[in-house]
């Protein structure tokens, strides 16, 4: 039979799959596909729906004149690395303008800190300056004076920076797209990156204080914006800010949530809309090594490509000194753990990781971890998420996770926008990964994306599915070049390849 002849020889130890059609458990957001901004970054790559224009240099970036201080980046230096031109906000609208233009979405970071940069100068360290604070850095204000937008005095108001976008891009020019704004950057770590302005341990009870004005100046200005906080570095700062001196063991992100959600029952707006920590995997290979650097070999590889658990599986004990020191042991669960700390304090909060990155961003282990990232923020239903990439901008194998789910045809297919229930043996999740979809406008459309962690061929089997008479095409990502390509036509049980990513398409 010609059916026969199209499914690929059923091995005797497939893992079984099964997929709910009727079971949506989540809407997925397509402001998961997100990536922060890069000057190579092709404003018209279809693969990525936000961009965010955020990171250690907005901490202290005066958004009048674009200059910025790089902290312990690099020197404490106040330069234009951001955007030599003085022309308001150019650091950021370069990027937005084309962004809003292919109806993708932006999300632009604001400063908590006292003090923003003042000259482009380029000198080194600005401590070596006498009275430094007073001569190269202008106050940084949350707030606006009388309700209004100042601007020409000695001061600096974040409030009016996110007016000043607001205002360039109006909701009909914006397309409807979202303008999000971020409270800063990992505030746990400013001692350390901005320590020329913000010397001290970052406390739980100035981040009330700072974020709470700026976010209802914001919301004053920009009814339609939507607040993003506090854009922690890890999850070690949603324990205790990374060791804030008034944490008394108290968890940080219960205290964030409680607090806000009080302030914006006072002021009658709520001030956080999504709750953020980036997520950069600790977990290490057996020698001991990172898996975030480049390392490909096989013992960096096996090890990346279970890293991405962390941020779902319940079940995964990664290496790392998180679950040794401070967990016992135990799982870190990152979705699951904030999630559920929203859903008992502060229902309809969104989540979301505006940075996150597994390394190996030239390697197949890069795109396998990934891809199981961008499927758990969908099958989560979290808010927002945004790849940073570490290697300057050049990670080929990140971006073709993210074709992946947007673009895996060459012609704009994509992932469904409603996540389906899946269950596969837990005792299997070391190899397999599994994503189901539908879609909204074509409902009888089912995505699936299946992944092999594994070295070695992978039998799966699928059930629950009407399996088309002729076979389900397939695109398949795998080896060393950075393209989902076409695979065979399958049945519901086959093969994966070796390390690798596969799309499958039933219906519509």
């Amino acid at each position: 039979m010609v059916l026969a002849a199209l499914v690929l020889v059923v091995p005797t130890a497939a893992i079984p799959v099964h997929v709910d059609p009727d079971q949506v458990v989540a809407t997925i957001s397509p402001w998961i596909y997100g990536i922060n901004t890069w000057p190579s970054l092709p404003a018209d790559d279809p693969r990525f729906t936000i961009l965010r224009c955020g990171g250690n240099r907005f901490s202290a970036y005066n958004w009048e004149n674009n200059a910025s201080n790089a902290g312990s980046d690099w020197f404490f230096q106040n330069d234009g690395w951001l955007e030599s031109s003085d022309e308001p906000a150019r650091a950021v609208t370069k990027f937005l303008d084309g962004a809003f233009a292919r109806r993708g979405g932006g999300m632009v970071q604001l400063s908590l800190l006292d003090y923003v940069a003042a000259d482009k100068n380029g000198d080194g360290d600005v401590r070596n300056t006498p009275n430094y604070l007073d001569v190269r850095f202008r106050r940084n204000r949350f707030t606006v004076q009388g309700g209004k937008p100042i601007r020409g005095d000695a001061d600096v108001y974040q409030a009016q920076f996110a007016a000043y976008l607001a205002a360039r891009y109006t909701s009909p020019r914006r397309n409807g797209q979202p303008l999000w704004f971020g409270l800063d950057n990992e505030p746990g770590l400013w001692s350390h990156t901005h320590a020329a302005i913000h010397p001290l341990k970052t406390t739980y009870a100035e981040m009330i204080e700072r974020s709470a004005p700026l976010a209802a100046s914001v919301k004053a200005m920009v009814p339609d914006a939507k607040i993003v906080g506090p854009c922690g570095f890890s999850w070690w700062e949603s324990l205790n800010l990374a060791g804030a001196p008034d944490h008394g063991g108290r968890r940080f992100v219960d205290f964030y949530l409680q607090e806000l959600k009080q302030a914006s029952a006072n002021a009658g707006v709520r001030l956080l809309d999504v709750l953020d920590f980036h997520f950069y995997s600790e977990h290490q290979d057996t020698n001991g090594r990172r898996v975030t650097g480049r390392d490909t070999d096989e013992v960096a590889a096996s090890a990346r490509v279970q890293a991405s658990r962390s941020l779902w599986d319940g079940t995964y004990v990664e290496n790392s000194w998180i679950t040794r020191d401070i967990l016992g042991n135990q799982p870190i669960d990152y979705i699951g753990d904030l999630q559920g700390r929203i859903n008992a304090l502060w229902p309809g909060t969104g989540l979301g990781v505006t940075e996150w990155n597994f390394g190996g961003g030239h390697h197949i282990s890069g795109a396998i971890a990934a891809a199981d990232a961008l499927g758990a923020f969908g099958r989560f239903g979290l808010a927002g998420a945004m790849l940073w990439e570490l290697d300057a901008g050049n990670e080929p194998m990140n971006r073709a996770a993210f074709s992946v789910y947007r673009n895996y045809d060459g012609r704009g297919s994509r992932f469904g926008d409603r996540a389906l229930a899946v269950e596969w043996p837990v005792a299997d999740r070391d190899k397999l990964a599994v994503y189901a979809s539908r879609h909204s406008d074509d409902p009888g459309r089912v995505t699936l994306v299946a992944i092999n962690r594994s070295p070695q061929p992978l039998g799966v089997s699928f059930s629950g599915l009407t399996w088309p008479k002729g076979g389900a095409p397939t695109f398949v990502l795998q080896g060393s070049a950075a393209e989902v390509v076409p695979g065979p036509t399958v049945g519901s049980s086959f093969d994966l390849a070796p390390r690798s990513i596969t799309v499958l398409r039933l219906g519509g």
